[in-house]
């Protein structure tokens, strides 16, 4: 996934249950996300937009960088 798939805000209406959980945030962004999806009981109503959450190379990866 390229650095700026993982930067670019999404809207909300963009997620699918596809996405998974992922990093939710207020505009403007002057706080922490919050981590999930639409599908949890406690998903807060005023997040407006996403981003993925990253995810790590494996070992074999980075010896190949």
């Amino acid at each position: 996934m390229s650095s700026s798939t993982l930067t670019r805000l999404r809207p909300r209406e963009e997620w699918s249950e596809d996405d998974g959980p992922v990093l939710w945030w207020t505009m403007p962004l002057r706080e922490a996300p919050y981590v999930g999806s639409p599908l949890d009981d406690d998903f807060p109503n005023y997040v407006t937009h996403w981003t993925p959450i990253p995810e790590p190379k494996d070992d074999n990866e980075i010896d190949r960088v």
